[in-house]
């Protein structure tokens, strides 16, 4: 079973009496399981009319699910495809452990064509204060507000220095790991090219990556590039949500969604894109409830990490 078989069958479902899923489908890639996948999608899809909010539930669920192993075990891209199936790039991260390369990044992906993309981001750090600490990973994953994950993004940085007990004790990130590594402004520069020039960046407690961003640059006595920068952590704040407190992992957990793997970038950086789209379900326009919260360089600086 491969892309092609799926593609063909949701474009099949989408015709039917069911929404359109939030995630555009591509033949672009070859995964292992998809029959399972594939198998409960179709089951959900026969149980009838009567079962139209769960069987929309189960779809968005299941290809959100397929898109996350996709993006973590690709294999070799397959040929072109039919033009009814749409186009889409998704790029391994591949996970980084202490044995693999100190470096892994994503390959420029295509951009959306629905207007601004969103850049969900995560910094792990030497420490907690900009200015006497220094980037040491940096995930993100570009999407769109419907859910369409666009490309991945996953790279170490070496910091030229020992990385500190009490950072290794949280992130798991050793100095043997970043060791070869380009240097912090080298890799927020790629992450940033590859995120593009009209990128809407989305952080959990931005103030503190924000001020990373700001203090790589004038370190090296540059200016800071003009990004827009969204905060899920004040975002959360103003929803009035029931949770003992609004830590990135407790709010996955309120919407249950995963939490393995937090306190490294690209888990960080997948959970933000979840709240993200919570935040934004509903909207008839959600892209601009994005801009709404949207606020350009420099943030407020944060003194301790919230997480």
């Amino acid at each position: 079973m491969d892309w092609a078989e799926l593609a063909g069958w949701v474009r099949r479902v989408k015709e039917s009496d069911l929404p359109a899923p939030p995630i555009a489908l591509s033949p672009a890639t070859r995964i292992q399981d998809v029959s399972r996948y594939l198998a409960a999608l179709r089951d959900e899809v026969s149980k009838g009319p009567d079962t139209v909010r769960a069987r929309t539930g189960a779809l968005e669920g299941e290809i959100r699910l397929l898109m996350e192993i996709a993006g973590k075990r690709a294999e070799e891209p397959l040929p072109e495809t039919p033009d009814h199936a749409q186009e889409l790039s998704v790029t391994d991260a591949q996970p980084t452990e202490p044995e693999a390369a100190p470096a892994v990044s994503a390959a420029e992906p295509a951009a959306a064509d629905d207007g601004p993309v969103i850049v969900a981001f995560d910094f792990e750090t030497t420490g907690l204060y900009p200015h006497d600490s220094d980037i040491v990973e940096v995930g993100g994953v570009k999407f769109t507000p419907t859910g369409e994950v666009i490309g991945r993004f996953e790279r170490f940085a070496d910091p030229g220095y020992p990385i500190p007990p009490d950072s290794t004790a949280v992130s798991g990130i050793t100095t043997e790991m970043v060791a070869g590594a380009d240097p912090p402004l080298a890799v927020l520069e790629a992450f940033i090219a590859w995120a593009g020039s009209d990128a809407i960046f989305a952080a959990h407690n931005a103030s503190f990556d924000a001020g990373f961003i700001e203090a790589t640059y004038a370190k090296a006595r540059r200016p800071c590039p003009p990004l827009k920068v969204v905060d899920t952590l004040e975002w959360a704040r103003s929803l009035g949500l029931k949770t003992p407190n609004y830590k990135l992992g407790t709010l996955l957990a309120h919407y249950r969604k995963s939490t393995k793997g937090l306190h490294r970038s690209m888990a960080d950086a997948q959970g933000v894109m979840e709240l993200v789209l919570e935040f934004v379900a509903g909207h008839l326009t959600p892209i601009e409830e994005v801009l709404r919260w949207a606020q350009p360089l420099p943030l407020p600086p944060a003194r301790r990490r919230r997480r």
